[in-house]
């Protein structure tokens, strides 16, 4: 059996936030192993790129969430960047409180009712990319990716006739 050199036990060591992370985007259990899977083929394939003393999770999760969005593009561009994220609100919420599902339910389909630009800035934001990620994702400034989740934040406020 061959020795795992330090890469490979980093990669190891963050399979399971990874896993994590892809079921927050993915909102499937399948397409996050999958999506697990890919990243982990593609961080092997670039190891020459990534920068020894990086946070190994943030490289990780930026190749995961590029080729979500980049597959997104390609394949479907009338849906939300996040796919399935209705059904996953059972997992999300509760299961013995039908309340607070419906509640989650009811945040999603009112995210999905944003522009496309203030939407994928929130639900990236929800995911805790930072401002550096998004404008990697977004390819804008990083005024810009700021000035998108403010009003996206501010748009949902107003439709929700909340006060800000």
């Amino acid at each position: 059996m061959k020795k795992m050199d330090a890469f490979e036990k980093e990669l190891t060591n963050c399979e399971r936030r990874l896993r994590s992370f892809a079921m927050r985007l993915y909102r499937n259990p399948t397409a996050a192993d999958d999506a697990v899977q890919d990243t982990l083929c593609r961080a092997l394939a670039n190891r020459s790129k990534f920068e020894s003393g990086s946070d190994m999770m943030a490289w990780l999760g930026a190749i995961m969430f590029n080729a979500m969005c980049a597959y997104r593009r390609r394949n479907d561009t009338k849906r939300t960047v996040y796919p399935g994220a209705l059904d996953y609100a059972d997992h999300v919420a509760a299961p013995d409180d039908p309340h607070r599902t419906l509640e989650v339910k009811q945040a999603l389909e009112l995210v999905e009712t944003l522009p496309t630009k203030y939407r994928n800035a929130v639900l990236a934001a929800s995911l805790e990319l930072t401002g550096e990620d998004m404008v990697a994702e977004f390819g804008c400034t990083l005024i810009a990716a700021r000035k998108r989740l403010h009003l996206g934040r501010k748009l949902m406020n107003e439709l929700t006739g909340a006060v800000a």
